[in-house]
C-alpha cells in the first residue's frame, strides 16, 4: 500500500506548494565510459558494480554543497538550510515504487527527475562533419518556490550538469 501513501503526498504537495520546473540536457558520454572502465575492474576483483544512479547521487550531493541554498526546506514560517545531504532515490519494483533514503550523501532537497540516456546527434564544431553522436539524458528539477527561487534552482542545475559532464571533478 506504499503507492497509496506516495499518491496522497504527491497530490497534497501539488495542491499546497507553489512549484516550478527547470529542464536541462546533459551529455553522459564520459560517465558511461568511466562506469564501463570501473565495472570492468570491479568484475575482475569481485567488487560491486557502479550504476549511473551512483554518479547522479554523488553529483546531486556535490551540487548541494556548491549551492547550499538549494538544500533547504520550508518549515511553516521560516526556511531551514541543511548541512548534510539526505537524498531519496525512487526505485521501481515489481510491487510498485519505493523511495529508500541515502543519508549524508556528501560523505560518499528539491526533486530531480532523471530520464534515460538516449543516443542523439549533437553539434560539434571540432568534428570533421560538424556533428557527432552522443548519449544525452534529460533531467527536470522540480522546486518549491517558497524555498528555492528560480535563480538558485538554475544555479544548482548548472552545477549538477557540470559535474555530470565532467565526472572527474567529483573527485576534487
Amino acid at each position: 500500500m506504499q503507492w497509496n501513501v506516495i499518491a496522497k503526498r504527491l497530490t497534497l504537495s501539488k495542491q499546497t506548494i507553489p512549484h516550478y520546473y527547470l529542464n536541462i540536457d546533459i551529455c553522459v558520454d564520459k560517465i558511461l565510459s568511466i562506469r564501463k572502465q570501473l565495472n570492468t575492474a570491479q568484475e575482475k576483483s569481485g567488487g560491486k558494480k557502479i550504476s549511473v544512479n551512483d554518479f547522479i547521487i554523488k553529483a546531486s550531493a556535490l551540487a548541494c554543497k556548491k549551492v547550499p541554498e538549494a538544500n533547504s526546506a520550508w518549515m511553516g514560517d521560516f526556511i531551514r538550510q541543511y548541512n548534510t545531504m539526505d537524498i531519496s532515490v525512487a526505485v521501481a519494483t515489481d510491487n510498485g515504487l519505493i523511495t529508500p533514503i541515502v543519508f549524508n550523501v556528501e560523505t560518499k532537497a528539491c526533486i530531480l527527475a532523471v530520464g534515460g540516456a538516449e543516443q542523439v546527434v549533437v553539434v560539434d564544431s571540432e568534428a570533421p562533419s560538424g556533428f557527432r553522436s552522443s548519449h544525452v539524458m534529460t533531467v527536470t528539477l522540480s522546486c518549491d518556490h517558497r524555498v528555492v527561487d528560480g535563480a538558485v534552482g538554475a544555479q544548482w542545475l548548472a552545477e549538477f550538469k557540470t559535474l555530470m559532464e565532467h565526472p572527474e571533478a567529483m573527485l576534487l
